[in-house]
C-alpha cells in the first residue's frame, strides 16, 4: 500500500467518523428533547398531584375535625343527660325523705323519729 492510499483511506475513515458522530449527535439531541419534554410533563404532574394532595389533606383534616367536634358534642350531651338523671334521682330521694320526715313528725308514735342532732 502506498502512502497516498493510506492517506486516502485515513481521510475517508475520518469523514465517515465525522458523519457517524454527527448522526449520533442528532439522535442524542432527539433523545434529549424527548427526555426534556418528559421531565416537563413529570414536573406538571407532580405539581398537580401536590395540589390535589393538599386539597385532599385539607378535606381529610376538616372531616377529622368535624368528627372530633361531633364526638365531643355527643359526649357532652350524654354527660349532661347523666347529670340531669342523677340530679333528678337525688331530688326524688330528698322529696321522699322530706315526706317521710313530715309523716313521722305528724305521727310520732308510728315512726321511729329521732332528731338529727341525736345521731351526731
Amino acid at each position: 500500500m502506498s502512502i497516498d492510499q493510506v492517506a486516502y483511506d485515513a481521510l475517508n475513515l475520518g469523514r465517515q467518523n465525522a458523519r457517524d458522530i454527527e448522526n449520533h449527535e442528532k439522535v442524542c439531541a432527539e433523545r434529549y428533547a424527548g427526555i426534556h419534554t418528559a421531565i416537563g410533563e413529570l414536573k406538571i404532574s407532580v405539581a398537580t398531584s401536590n395540589k390535589e394532595f393538599r386539597g385532599n389533606f385539607w378535606k381529610a383534616g376538616s372531616l377529622a375535625f368535624t368528627i372530633i367536634l361531633g364526638m365531643l358534642g355527643f359526649m357532652l350531651s350524654q354527660q349532661f343527660a347523666a347529670s340531669n338523671r342523677v340530679n333528678d334521682d337525688q331530688q326524688r330521694k330528698i322529696e321522699r325523705l322530706m315526706q317521710q320526715l313530715a309523716d313521722e313528725r305528724a305521727n310520732p308514735a308510728r315512726g321511729s323519729y329521732e332528731r338529727p342532732e341525736a345521731h351526731r
